[in-house]
């Protein structure tokens, strides 16, 4: 059980927090996690949930570990399976999260039931990228 939460951000790393699809040693991993951790600094409210294929291979601990400060807000990851299914699943088991939004760099993995919860990331950009910035500060009322 969660508790009493109100919002809830499904998180992709690939893409999202550091560059997608460049050759190995050309980035950081996890490079625009303090840019994260500053956006979501002023809403303390908001928990994490890990829907990136980092949960196919990582136990939950190593990836809060990944994710610095921001590790205490994960409650989770979504269960195994497509990213889709895999987030109505966790909605399912959770009816407490009334507000969701979904980072991730890849739309087709999504059906259209999510367009609007869906914050597509360009895979070079993430969230460095001003839009997605824009769009996660209005999600967040800031």
């Amino acid at each position: 059980m969660i508790g009493n939460t109100l919002k809830m951000l499904f998180l992709d790393f690939d893409g999202v927090l550091h560059p997608a699809g460049v050759p190995a040693g050309t980035c950081m991993p996890f490079e625009w996690l303090p840019l994260l951790s500053e956006l979501l600094e002023p809403a303390p409210n908001v928990l994490l949930s890990i829907h990136s294929s980092w949960r196919e291979v990582h136990p939950l601990d190593y990836l809060q570990e990944f994710l610095g400060g921001l590790g205490d807000r994960v409650v989770g990851a979504v269960p195994l399976g497509p990213k889709e299914a895999a987030i109505f699943a966790f909605l399912a088991k959770h009816p407490e999260v009334t507000d969701y939004l979904i980072l991730d760099d890849s739309a087709s993995e999504f059906g259209s039931v999510l367009g609007a919860r869906l914050l597509v990331c360009e895979p070079l950009l993430g969230i460095s990228e001003y839009r997605v910035q824009k769009n996660l500060q209005d999600w967040l009322h800031l």
